[in-house]
C-alpha cells in the first residue's frame, strides 16, 4: 500500500502528470518493492519450521515467541500458495488448502503448452531459431496493425442517423464521480477484464425459425460471416467519422480516440516481450469499451443493408466488400457459413454457394460455445459438455490436490462448467448422469478405469452441510433453476427484446405460463417451459384491474404457496370463466363484500378484503419469489 501511495504521488519528471504516468510510476514502485521483498520459498519455510520446533522444545521461551514464529510460518505457507496460484492463473480456487504442489505443476504445464518452438514465415518456410521466430511474429503483427488509409467512406456513412441527444452528450462528457470509478473497478475480476455477452437463445430462435416457419422455409436464408481478426482491423479514421456522424460531441470522440490510439504492443514469446509495435488501427481485445465500439461499426453495415434493401439493390456480397474497404474488416470465407430454409431447392443452394464463395452449409459450428444446430439426438449434441468436464477433472495436475482442493474444484469448476449450457437448454438426464458419475469418480479417488471406494451414496454427499453432506449440487435441480430464471425474465420484463421474440413466436395472445403447446417449438422454448412447475411453486398474480385473473384457476390468494380462491358452493355450480374484476365495484374501486360472501369461502374473503386494489387501473401483474430475491438464488430455489 505504501509503494502504491508513493508511486501515485511521485513526480520524477518534474511536471504535471496524467493518470497513465501515475500508473506507470506505481508499477515501477511495486517492482522495486517486489525485488526488496521476495516471496517466501521452500528454504524460508524450512528455516521457520526448524525455528518453531526449537522454540517449542526450549522451556525458556515464552508462549508469545511460539505464537510469533507460528504466525510467520502460516504467512510463509499462505504467500507461497498465493505466489504459485497467481502464476498458474487458476481463477476457480480459494486460498488455505495448501495446494502449492498443484499450482506449481499447473504452472509448469502452462509453460510447456505455451512454448513456441517454431513458426512458418510468410513464404511458408518453417523457422525455429529464436531470432527468426521473433522476426516472423513481429512482422506479422506490424502488417496486421498497418492502416490501409481508407478515404472514400463518406458515401457509406451518408445514411447514418444522428441518434445521440445533447443530454446524452452532456452525461457522457461529465466528470466521472468517485463512486462510478469505484463501481467499475470492483466489477472486474482481479486478473480479468469484463465484457458483454451475446444472446444465445435469440440467435438459436432465428435459425430455428428459418428451418420451421412456413413463411421462411422456401425463400429465406442466413449468412454467418466470420470477420478475420475483426477487432484488430478496425480503422481508426472510420471509427472517428462514424462516431461524429452519429451525433457524439467532438470532445467525447476525442477522448475515445485517445483511448484507442494511445497504445503500443510487444510480442510475448516464451515468457519474454519482444519487439515494439505501434499500431495504426485496431481495438484492444479484453477492453469492455472495445465491444461497444465494434457494435457501432457494425451499425454502419446494418444501416447500409437496410438502404440497399429499400432500393432493391441488395445483391451478393458487394455491400460487404464495400464495408471491408471503408472499415478495414475482412471476411474469412473458410469460417463463414450458410443456413437455408428446408424447402429451398438444392439447385438454388448450389448457385448461391458458388456466387458467394461460401462452402459450409448446415450446422453453423458454434455460437458463444454452444452448437448452433440442435437437431438429432440431444445426448450427442450436448456430449461435449461431459467431455470438457472429464478433461478438467482428469488432468494430471489434480493428483496434487488435497481433499479440500478437490471439493472447491468440484463446486467452482466441475459443477459450474455446465451452467453456461444449462441456463439455455435442458440437458438430457443421460448427460447429467454421466457428469455426476465423472465427478463422483474424481471425488472418491478413482484414476482411469480404476474406481476408488465410494464410502457413501452420492445423494448423501450432495446433502447440505447442516445435514451431514458436502453441499454438492444436483445438476438436474440447477438446470431447472437456471431455466426458471430465463422464464421469469420473460414474465418480469415483457418489453425486453428477449421476451418480445418468444412472445411473438409462442404466446402472442396468452402469457408464458399458459401450458398450451405451440406449433413446432424450438428446443430452447421447450427447455424454458420445463421450468414452469418450479415457477408455479411461488408464482402469484397481483390484482390490478382484475380482468385477466381467473378466480378459480389462477394463484392470486396470498399463502406460503399462492393458490386460487376456495369456492363457497359446490364446484359443479361455479362459472369457470369468472374473473376477479367481477368482485370489484367499478364506482368505488373497492371489493364488493356481498358478492365475495356469496361466492367465496369465508376464510378467503377475509384475506381478499386485505388486498389493495389499484386506483390507477394498472394491469394485473405476475409476481413471485424471484422478484423478491432481486436475483435468483439457486440454493434456495433448488431446495
Amino acid at each position: 500500500m505504501d509503494s502504491i501511495e508513493q508511486g501515485w504521488s511521485s513526480n520524477p519528471r518534474g511536471r504535471g502528470e496524467g493518470v497513465v504516468d501515475k500508473i506507470r510510476n506505481c508499477r515501477h514502485e511495486i517492482s522495486v518493492w517486489r525485488k526488496a521483498n521476495p516471496p517466501y520459498g521452500k528454504e524460508t519455510i524450512s528455516n521457520l519450521q526448524k525455528a518453531l520446533e526449537e522454540v517449542q522444545n526450549d522451556m525458556s521461551k515464552s508462549e508469545e515467541e511460539v505464537i510469533e514464529v507460528s504466525r510467520k510460518l502460516k504467512e510463509a505457507y499462505r504467500d507461497e500458495e498465493l505466489y504459485w496460484e497467481q502464476k498458474s492463473r487458476t481463477a476457480w480456487h480459494v486460498y488455505g488448502d495448501r495446494n502449492t504442489n498443484f499450482y506449481h505443476a499447473l504452472t509448469k504445464q502452462r509453460r510447456i503448452q505455451n512454448r513456441i518452438t517454431g513458426l512458418y514465415n510468410e513464404n511458408e518456410v518453417w523457422t525455429n531459431s529464436e531470432i527468426e521466430i521473433e522476426k516472423v511474429a513481429v512482422n506479422y503483427f506490424e502488417k496486421l496493425f498497418k492502416s490501409t488509409s481508407p478515404a472514400d467512406f463518406e458515401g457509406f456513412l451518408a445514411e447514418i442517423p444522428e441518434s445521440v441527444t445533447s443530454e446524452q452528450n452532456r452525461r457522457l462528457t461529465a466528470l466521472a464521480t468517485e463512486e462510478e470509478v469505484r463501481k467499475a473497478l470492483f466489477l472486474m475480476h482481479p486478473e480479468k477484464a469484463p465484457g458483454p455477452d451475446g444472446n444465445i437463445l435469440i440467435a438459436q430462435e432465428m435459425f430455428h425459425g428459418i428451418r420451421t416457419n412456413n413463411a421462411c422455409k422456401e425463400k429465406f436464408m442466413a449468412i454467418k460471416t466470420d470477420m478475420s481478426k475483426a477487432y484488430d482491423r478496425v480503422e481508426w479514421l472510420f471509427m472517428e467519422r462514424l462516431l461524429l456522424k452519429m451525433g457524439f460531441c467532438s470532445r467525447w470522440v476525442s477522448r475515445i480516440m485517445t483511448c484507442i490510439s494511445s497504445v503500443s504492443y510487444k510480442v510475448l514469446l516464451n515468457g519474454q516481450p519482444k519487439g515494439s509495435i505501434v499500431p495504426e488501427r485496431g481495438l484492444r481485445q479484453g477492453d469492455p469499451l472495445s465491444s461497444y465500439l465494434f457494435i457501432l461499426c457494425t451499425e454502419a453495415l446494418i444501416v447500409n443493408i437496410k438502404k440497399e434493401e429499400r432500393n432493391k439493390r441488395l445483391t451478393g456480397l458487394k455491400l460487404l466488400k464495400d464495408y471491408e474497404d471503408v472499415s478495414g474488416q475482412l471476411i474469412n470465407f473458410d469460417k463463414s457459413s450458410l443456413q437455408f430454409g428446408h424447402k429451398v431447392p438444392d439447385v438454388t443452394r448450389v448457385e448461391i454457394k458458388t456466387q458467394l464463395g461460401i462452402s459450409t452449409i448446415g450446422g453453423m459450428a458454434n455460437y458463444l460455445g454452444i452448437p448452433e444446430s440442435l437437431g438429432g439426438s440431444k445426448i450427442q449434441v450436448f456430449g461435449y459438455v461431459t467431455e470438457r468436464i472429464n478433461q478438467k477433472i482428469n488432468s494430471w495436475t489434480v493428483r496434487f490436490l488435497t481433499k479440500g482442493g478437490k471439493e472447491v474444484l468440484i463446486k467452482s469448476a466441475a459443477n459450474a462448467m455446465p451452467n453456461h449450457v444449462m441456463s439455455c437448454y435442458r440437458l438430457p438426464k443421460a448427460v447429467t448422469k454421466k457428469i455426476t458419475g465423472a465427478i463422483s469418480h474424481f471425488w472418491w479417488g478413482g484414476s482411469g478405469n480404476k474406481k476408488g471406494i465410494h464410502w457413501l451414496s452420492w445423494d448423501k454427499v450432495c446433502k447440505h452441510k447442516d445435514e451431514g453432506g458436502l453441499s454438492f449440487k444436483d445438476l438436474q435441480g440447477v438446470n431447472t433453476a437456471l431455466l426458471a430464471k430465463q422464464l421469469w425474465r420473460i414474465i418480469d420484463k415483457p418489453e425486453c427484446l428477449f421476451s418480445k421474440v418468444f412472445k411473438g413466436r409462442y404466446f402472442r395472445n396468452t402469457d408464458p405460463m399458459d401450458p398450451h403447446r405451440s406449433y413446432s417449438p424450438s428446443y430452447g422454448w421447450r427447455s424454458i417451459c420445463s421450468a414452469r412447475s418450479l415457477i408455479n411453486k411461488g408464482l402469484i398474480k397481483r390484482v390490478g384491474h382484475g380482468n385477466s385473473i381467473s378466480v378459480w384457476s389462477d394463484p392470486w390468494i396470498p399463502a406460503p404457496r399462492p393458490r386460487s380462491a376456495t369456492p363457497k358452493t359446490q364446484p359443479q355450480v361455479l362459472v369457470p370463466s369468472l374473473k376477479v374484476d367481477y368482485f370489484i365495484n367499478p364506482a368505488t374501486l373497492s371489493w364488493d363484500e356481498d358478492l365475495l360472501n356469496a361466492f367465496i369461502h369465508t376464510d378467503d374473503v377475509n384475506i381478499i378484503k386485505g388486498l389493495a386494489i389499484s386506483r390507477s387501473h394498472r394491469p394485473d401483474q405476475m409476481d413471485g419469489p424471484l422478484r423478491i430475491m432481486g436475483a435468483i438464488q439457486l440454493n434456495r430455489v433448488i431446495k
